[in-house]
């Protein structure tokens, strides 16, 4: 296991958050038995990710596309509000709207997919939009 690979990192952070603190032990064990205890650190010092940030993680790592179109939509609202370009920035802000919604759905979707995952009723998908 030579150094930490963002591979690794991303397979913990796919794993649903009951489930992260084993994961992340055993892959730190693994670390100190291949003789790598600066890995074994870096793994140690990986954080269980709440309910809410294990879902957008599961969103950035398995739809990367529609979080970069995220991204490009904030862009553009920033240019909007720093033009002070008002029918322009409530256009993006209704897109914006929209857009949310539809990740908020593609959360639940993976979600659902993912074994072990919280029953759909106890995602906090309001955490999520926000």
């Amino acid at each position: 296991m030579p150094g930490l690979s963002a591979e690794l990192v991303q397979q913990l952070y796919r794993t649903p958050p009951d489930r992260f603190v084993a994961a992340r032990d055993a892959a730190v064990a693994e670390a100190r038995r291949a003789g790598d205890p600066t890995t074994a650190r870096q793994l140690a010092r990986l954080r269980r990710p709440t309910v809410a940030a294990w879902l957008v993680n599961l969103l950035a790592i398995r739809r990367p596309e529609l979080v970069a179109d995220l991204v490009q939509l904030a862009d553009a609202l920033r240019a909007a509000q720093r033009e002070l370009r008002g029918p322009r920035l409530r256009e993006l802000s209704a897109q914006r709207r929209a857009v949310v919604a539809a990740l908020v759905v593609e959360v639940r979707k993976l979600a659902a997919a993912e074994p072990d995952a919280p029953p759909a009723s106890r995602l906090p998908l309001a955490e999520v939009e926000a």
